[in-house]
C-alpha cells in the first residue's frame, strides 16, 4: 500500500483466479469499491512426459509441468482410464506438477501413458522389460523303462510365463502323454507311457535360456540286430525297432471342433467324437488347460466329448483345443461386444436464465465413441459446456443458460440415441444491489455501480435528469471536465464513471432498466491546495544532458521553491524552472556526480521530495594506443585517452610491469596518459600495453638500430725499421662490433705480423717485427664505416733529425692511403 498526497494505492502482487471479487477502500464516512477480474492463463505444457524403461516389479514414475495450475485432469494407461489402487498413487507437488507412480510393473503393462486436461494431451512410453533369469538347476539326463514316466526339471531364479518344451525337434504340448507343471521358480516336464520312439534330447526353452537333456528309455526285442539310435550291438536295455502292431484299433477323431461365435455374456459349447469311449481328453485355450469351475463344464457321453462355456467375456475370444494321445483338434472362440442399450432415457430440463442444465443418461455398458449435440449442433467442451461420465451414466453440464439455449438435447451413440427438451424461463429484471453515494474531490474520478439478477441488460443513466452518453473523448494525459463517461457493464454489474468531477457536478445520479430505477448523489469536494502528485525519484548517467523532476499541484498560480539538499536552487545555467498549468518542473543541466542527492520542491503549506542518483559514467577507452618507432638512445612516447581523469593506469612492457624510473615516466594530463621510455634499446623493441579497471589497449614498440660510426678515427703513426711493433687504434660508437683491418685493399688475418684486439668499443692492429715494406695506408672497418691512417717506417741506417726524414721514400702514395 502507498500513498501519494491524496492519493492511495494497494497493490496485489501474484494474483489467482480465486482473487477475482470486489476491492473496497474505506475512511471515515466514505468508501470507494472496484472490481478485480484475474484472467485466466492459457493452458500449456511446460513440460511433457518421458519415455520410462523399467525391469518388472520396478516402480515407473510419469510426471508432467503445466504453465499454469489446472482443475480437470485424467491419466491414461494402454487407452483406459488409470484408476487409484494399491498400487498407483496420483500425487501433485504444488500447483503445476502432476505424477503418477505405477509400482510392481509387469511386461504386460508396456504401452503408452498418457495425460489428457482439456484440448491438451501429451504422451509417453512404459516399457516394461523382463528380469534377467538365471538357471538354479539345470535339466538332467533321464532313464527310465519302457511304459514308465520320465520327469525333467529345471529351476530357475524367478518364475517365467513364456516357455517352451521341445523333444526331437517338435513343440510339446500338454496332452494324454505330455504334462506341463509349475511349481513357483521350477517348471516341470513329466512324459507318461515312455516309449522307445521318444528316446532323444528334450530341451526347455525360453526368450533368453536354451537348455537340454537326453531322455533314454529301456527295452528290447529278441534277435534284434544292432540299434537304430546308436547303432550299437543289441542289448536288452534299448529298444530301438518299431514295436510291434497291436491289434487294437487305432484312436481316431470322427468329428472335429467348430468355431464358435456368441455375444458377450452368453454360452459356448464345443464338442468332438472319437471312435473310442471313455478316453482321458484334455482341452486348452491358448494353450492353457482348461479346468473345470462354476462357469466351466466338461463332461463326456459315449464318443462324444463336450466343453460348456457359460458368460463369456470379451477377453476369453482365442482357440480352443481338444488333446488325446497324440490327437488334436481346434477351433475359435469369437465373442462379440454386445449392442449398447439405453437403460435410462434423457429427461426434459427446466431452469431459469443463468441457472445450470443437467443431462444423464445410462447405458448398458460404457463406450468411448458419443456426441451431445444442442438443436442440431455438436457441443464441444469450453466455458460454459462440460461432459463427464461416473461409470456408465454419461452427463452434459450446461452452466449460464440463455432463453436462447431452449430446444433439444441429443446424446448419439453409433446405434443408439436419446433426446430431451431444455426449457429456459426468463427471469423478470431485478436490482439486487442499490446505488450508493459517491464523494470525490474535484478533478478525481467517480464510479457509481449497481448489480441486477439478469446480464446484458439496456439500461441508462441520468446525471441532474440529463441522459450520460459513453462518450470515448478522452484525451492522452488530460480529462475535458463534463465529456468524459464510461458506461459499461460485468456481468451482472452495471457501472457510469465520471471522470474530472467539478464542482458543479454534485447532484443526483439515477439508474434505469425497465421499470426499476436507483438513485444516489455525487459529492464533490474542493481539493486543498497541496500536491497531487509528487516528485519521484530519478536516474541519471554522469554527463548526461539533463534530468528532470515533475509533480502537480492541486491548483494553478501557486508560487513554488526549488531546494537542493535544503539549499536553494537558483535559476541559472546548471538550474531551469518550468510551470505548465498546475505542473512544476525542474530541470538539471550537465548531470555531475556531485549533482546527487535530495531535491525537493515547496509550496506555501506542503512540499514534495525525491531523490536524484547519478550514475558513474562507465569507464571507456576514447584513443587506443599507437604503435611507435625510433631510433635507439631516442625517447618513445606511448599516449591513450579515457574518459575519466586520475584512474590507476598500469603500465606493461613485454608482459612486464613498468615502474617509475631515471628511463621510465608515466604522466597523465586530465584524461590524457601518457608512457616515456627514454634512451630506447633494440631489447625494449615489443608489446607496449596499458590496463586500467578492466581495460586495455596494447601497441608495438619499434627501435631501430643507429649505424655504426666512429667516435675515434686511427691516427697515422711513425716506426723505425725493426721496431718490435707499430699499433693502431680507433674507437666505434657500440661496444663487440665485428671490425676488418685492411693494408691498402688487402684484407689481414691475425697471425705472428698482425694481432687484433677488441675492447669493449675499442679496437687495435699490432704490427710486429717492422720492416721497411710494412710503410702502407691501414684501415678499419664496419658494415657502416671505415677509417684509415698511415705507417710511416724509418730506416734503420739513417741518423740525424727524423724529423727531416724524407717521408716519400717510404710512405705510401695518396691514392693507396685515402
Amino acid at each position: 500500500m502507498e500513498q501519494e498526497g491524496p492519493t492511495y494505492k494497494l497493490f496485489l502482487r501474484n494474483c489467482l483466479l480465486k482473487d477475482i471479487g470486489n476491492v473496497k477502500f474505506e475512511t471515515g464516512n466514505l468508501k470507494s469499491s472496484a472490481i478485480l477480474m484475474v484472467k485466466a492463463l492459457p493452458a500449456e505444457i511446460r513440460r511433457n512426459l518421458q519415455d520410462v524403461e523399467i525391469f518388472e516389479g520396478e516402480t515407473a514414475t510419469f510426471e508432467i509441468e503445466m504453465a499454469r495450475p489446472i482443475e480437470g485432469f485424467k491419466w491414461f494407461r494402454k487407452g483406459l482410464e488409470i484408476q487409484p489402487e494399491d498400487d498407483i498413487i496420483f500425487e501433485q507437488e504444488g500447483l503445476l506438477v502432476y505424477r503418477v507412480t505405477l509400482k510392481n510393473c509387469l511386461q504386460s503393462h508396456t504401452g503408452n501413458v498418457k495425460f489428457i486436461t482439456g484440448q491438451l494431451q501429451s504422451t509417453a512410453s512404459l516399457i516394461v522389460k523382463a528380469i534377467p533369469v538365471d538357471v538354479i538347476r539345470d535339466l538332467e539326463d533321464q532313464e527310465v523303462w519302457e511304459k514308465e514316466t520320465a520327469t525333467f526339471e529345471v529351476e530357475l531364479s524367478q518364475p517365467v510365463s513364456d516357455f517352451h518344451w521341445i523333444q526331437k525337434k517338435e513343440e510339446l504340448h500338454p496332452s494324454a502323454r505330455v504334462e506341463f507343471q509349475t511349481d513357483e521358480n521350477t517348471q516341470r516336464l513329466i512324459i507318461h507311457d515312455c516309449r522307445t520312439e521318444d528316446i532323444g534330447p528334450v530341451k526347455f526353452n525360453t526368450e533368453t535360456l536354451q537348455l537340454s537333456a537326453i531322455l533314454m528309455v529301456k527295452g528290447g526285442v529278441p534277435g534284434m540286430r544292432g540299434c537304430w539310435y546308436c547303432a550299437s550291438p543289441p542289448t536288452f536295455l534299448f529298444t530301438c525297432s518299431t514295436i510291434l502292431s497291436s491289434p487294437e484299433l487305432p484312436l481316431k477323431i470322427e468329428k472335429d471342433l467348430e468355431d464358435q461365435e456368441i455375444w458377450e455374456k452368453q454360452m459356448a459349447t464345443y464338442e468332438v467324437e472319437l471312435n473310442k469311449p471313455d478316453m482321458n481328453v484334455f482341452w486348452f485355450r491358448e494353450n492353457v488347460r482348461i479346468v473345470p469351475s462354476d462357469e466351466i463344464e466338461i463332461r463326456s457321453k459315449g464318443n462324444a466329448y463336450t466343453l460348456v462355456l457359460h458368460k463369456r467375456k470379451l477377453s476369453d475370444a482365442g482357440e480352443i483345443r481338444f488333446s488325446v494321445g497324440e490327437l488334436s483338434s481346434t477351433a475359435k472362440l469369437i465373442v462379440k461386444e454386445l449392442p449398447v442399450e439405453v437403460v435410462r432415457e434423457l429427461e426434459d430440463q427446466e431452469v431459469w436464465e443463468d441457472e445450470t442444465a443437467r443431462f444423464e443418461i445410462e447405458l448398458s455398458r460404457q463406450i468411448t465413441e458419443f456426441h451431445w449435440s444442442k438443436k442440431g449442433e455438436e457441443l464441444q467442451t469450453g466455458a460454459s459446456v462440460d461432459f463427464l461420465q461416473d461409470g456408465n451414466v454419461y452427463k452434459l453440464v450446461l452452466m449460464d443458460c440463455k432463453i436462447e439455449d431452449m430446444g433439444t438435447i441429443k446424446f448419439e451413440t453409433e446405434d443408439r440415441k436419446s433426446s430431451a427438451t431444455l426449457v429456459v424461463k426468463e427471469l423478470p429484471v431485478e436490482i439486487t444491489r442499490q446505488l450508493e453515494d459517491v464523494e470525490v474531490y474535484e478533478r478525481d474520478s467517480a464510479t457509481f455501480e449497481v448489480e441486477l439478477n439478469k446480464k446484458d441488460q439496456q439500461v441508462q443513466w441520468f446525471k441532474k435528469g440529463v441522459l450520460l452518453e459513453d462518450s470515448g473523448r478522452r484525451t492522452p494525459g488530460r480529462v475535458t471536465p463534463h465529456e468524459s463517461v464510461d458506461i459499461m457493464s460485468d456481468d451482472y454489474r452495471y457501472k457510469c464513471t465520471l471522470h474530472n468531477c467539478q464542482l458543479e457536478d454534485m447532484g443526483e445520479i439515477k439508474f434505469l432498466v425497465n421499470s426499476h430505477k436507483a438513485k444516489a448523489h455525487l459529492r464533490v469536494k474542493e481539493l486543498p491546495i497541496g500536491f497531487l502528485l509528487g516528485l519521484k525519484d530519478q536516474r541519471a548517467v554522469e554527463r548526461d544532458e539533463m534530468a528532470k523532476f515533475t509533480c502537480t499541484m492541486s491548483k494553478k498560480g501557486q508560487v513554488a521553491k526549488w531546494f537542493f539538499e535544503s539549499e536553494p536552487c537558483e535559476e541559472n545555467g546548471k538550474y531551469r524552472f518550468e510551470v505548465d498549468g498546475t505542473a512544476y518542473s525542474l530541470i538539471i543541466r550537465d548531470i555531475k556526480l556531485t549533482d546527487a542527492g535530495k531535491y525537493t520542491c515547496a509550496s506555501k503549506d506542503s512540499e514534495t521530495t525525491a531523490n536524484l542518483v547519478v550514475d558513474p559514467l562507465p569507464l571507456k577507452i576514447e584513443k587506443d594506443l599507437e604503435d611507435v618507432e625510433v631510433w635507439e638512445k631516442e625517447t618513445a612516447v606511448f599516449q591513450t585517452e579515457l574518459n575519466h581523469p586520475d584512474r590507476p593506469i598500469v603500465w606493461f612492457k613485454k608482459g612486464q610491469q613498468l615502474e617509475q624510473s631515471d628511463l621510465v615516466q608515466m604522466t597523465s594530463e586530465g584524461m590524457k596518459y601518457f608512457l616515456t621510455l627514454r634512451d630506447a634499446q633494440l631489447n625494449d623493441m615489443g608489446t607496449i600495453k596499458f590496463q586500467v579497471e578492466g581495460l586495455k589497449s596494447a601497441a608495438t614498440l619499434l627501435v631501430k638500430e643507429l649505424p655504426y660510426t666512429f667516435t675515434a678515427e686511427l691516427e697515422d703513426q711513425r716506426a723505425m725499421e725493426r721496431d718490435p711493433l707499430s699499433t693502431f687504434t680507433c674507437e666505434m660508437s657500440k661496444p663487440n662490433i665485428e671490425a676488418t683491418w685492411y693494408r691498402g685493399e688487402e684484407k689481414l688475418k691475425a697471425g705472428e705480423k698482425y694481432e687484433m684486439e677488441r675492447d669493449g668499443c675499442v679496437h687495435r692492429l699490432i704490427i710486429r717485427n717492422i720492416r721497411l715494406d710494412d710503410a702502407s695506408s691501414y684501415s678499419c672497418a664496419n658494415k657502416d664505416n671505415k677509417t684509415t691512417a698511415a705507417l710511416v717506417v724509418d730506416p734503420l741506417s739513417y741518423s740525424g733529425n727524423s724529423s727531416q726524414l724524407p717521408l716519400l721514400r717510404h710512405f705510401p702514395s695518396p691514392a693507396n692511403i685515402f
